[in-house]
């Protein structure tokens, strides 16, 4: 199993959260922006990562992911 980040959805709950760039929501989840880049570009991400995202978004770890499911 691997754990992506939605981009479109993630998007959708920083603005909702006033947040206007990747590089802000890093700093603020605690992240640096490496790592938010990396799980941004298709390169899975530790569920530590989306809960860091989620807890700053105030919302479900469910709402910014998808998940592949492997053999």
């Amino acid at each position: 199993m691997k754990i992506y980040i939605d981009e479109l959805r993630l998007y959708t709950m920083m603005k909702k959260q006033g947040i206007k760039s990747y590089k802000q929501l890093a700093e603020e989840s605690g992240l640096s922006v490496n790592t938010l880049w990396c799980a941004l570009n298709k390169k899975h991400a530790s569920l530590n990562t989306v809960y860091l995202l989620s807890d700053r978004l105030g919302c479900r770890m469910e709402d910014i992911i998808f998940v592949e499911w492997g053999e």
